[in-house]
């Protein structure tokens, strides 16, 4: 039996043997009690009350006759009824969470630390979408600024994006149009360390970019010995002072660059 589709079927709802029971179905065309068991493998004590629900949910259709036969409603009009009702589940537990969370706000700490990619990669496109007049960044990695092309097109309607890159991609250039990239050209030893990174306790910390939004939240990209590390900064003074240093890398360190 497709253990994938069973695995499936219990993110959308059913139980693992309702699940079982309505693969074999689909398998098997129409079949007896006796025939579900044997292809599922669910007890026999239990095929005939799983059946019972399937048929009682609208999932199976029941034919009166000795013994009786079960056959599986069509798979595309299940999966649109269990697709529904698990976006309906999504979408009502999301309300309620969000009444959670305000309900009793914590005082939200200055700094956040995050681990993983996809992680600080969301938070960053969350960041994108909200803000609403500027965005500074600094990048090392031109993936990371790729990665969000789509968000920075539909802010660069209203907003301005400034991004310092210490070398040229060329990939950058579907990006051109939307954000003014500027290139590094003066060093320093604040710019060195960036570039280069540092090693503290054994353990090499390169800083990949940052992003100031709004002068009021910033997030600071890490590569830890190959990991990813995230600090989100919702402190504005902090913000603010980041800002203040971007800018005057923009002014002294940076010429346009025209991709």
């Amino acid at each position: 039996m497709a253990e994938k589709v069973i695995e499936n079927l219990k993110i959308l709802g059913m139980t693992e043997y309702e699940a079982r029971v309505y693969t074999s179905l689909v398998k098997l065309g129409k079949a007896t009690a006796r025939e579900v068991h044997d292809d599922s493998g669910v007890p026999r004590a239990r095929v005939y009350d799983i059946l019972d629900k399937l048929a009682k949910k609208g999932f199976a259709d029941v034919e009166e006759a000795e013994p009786k036969q079960y056959r599986a409603v069509e798979p595309e009009k299940i999966m649109e009824k269990l697709k529904l009702r698990y976006l309906a589940a999504a979408e009502e537990s999301l309300i309620e969470l969000e009444k959670l969370k305000f309900s009793k706000r914590e005082e939200l700490s200055p700094a956040l630390i995050m681990r993983g990619e996809w992680n600080i990669k969301e938070r960053i496109r969350e960041l994108i979408n909200n803000s609403g007049r500027e965005i500074l960044a600094l990048s090392s990695n031109p993936e990371l600024i790729l990665d969000f092309a789509e968000e920075i097109r539909e802010f660069a309607k209203a907003g301005k994006i400034i991004c310092v890159l210490d070398r040229v991609d060329e990939r950058l250039k579907s990006l051109s149009g939307y954000v003014e990239f500027r290139e590094i050209v003066k060093a320093s030893w604040l710019m060195d360390g960036y570039l280069q990174g540092v090693i503290e306790d054994g353990i090499k910390f390169k800083m990949e970019g940052i992003f100031v939004f709004d002068s009021k939240r910033s997030i600071i990209v890490i590569d830890e010995n190959g990991k990813k590390l995230g600090v989100l900064i919702t402190l504005p003074i902090i913000a603010f002072m980041q800002k203040g240093m971007l800018e005057s890398v923009i002014l002294n360190k940076t010429t346009p660059l025209d991709l």
